[in-house]
């Protein structure tokens, strides 16, 4: 078997894995980036709605603040303790924005693997067609 009948058969193989490889590649990335705009999208209704919720909690309480202006130290505490709901309100509204954080975090973790093992990938494969082009060199020079 001669030398251009093994590149016959070799190269098209090679070309193939490649085809495969770099078809799967971009799959998997569409497929994150659609993940990422659904995500996006997601985000910008929830943020949208925790602005209105703001917004109509900002206007409760000014109304209420308005109503009860004049009444003497019941009204005091009835403040504070609506004060104290509000401080845990927004307790607990920094918790959820904290797991929103937590969540782009980790997808920006994932992210970075993903490249990583690309490139790894890629450096494997560049590492095996340089073998394989000595082995094919070494023998073409024997014969």
């Amino acid at each position: 078997m001669e030398f251009v009948d093994i590149l016959k058969i070799v190269v098209p193989i090679i070309l193939f894995m490649l085809a495969a490889i770099g078809g799967a590649i971009r799959w998997i990335l569409d497929r994150e980036e659609k993940a990422q705009a659904k995500e996006d999208a997601a985000q910008k209704e929830y943020w949208g709605a925790v602005h209105e919720s703001l917004q109509r909690l900002v206007g409760e309480l000014a109304g209420q603040f308005k109503e009860h202006k004049d009444e003497q130290s019941s009204w005091r505490e009835r403040t504070d303790k609506k004060l104290e709901s509000l401080e845990e309100r927004f307790g607990e509204f920094r918790e959820s924005v904290a797991g929103g954080y937590i969540k782009r975090d980790d997808w920006l973790s994932h992210a970075v693997n993903l490249e990583r093992k690309v490139d790894n990938l890629r450096n494997d494969i560049h590492k095996e067609l340089q073998i394989m082009g000595r082995s094919i060199a070494e023998l073409g020079k024997n014969k």
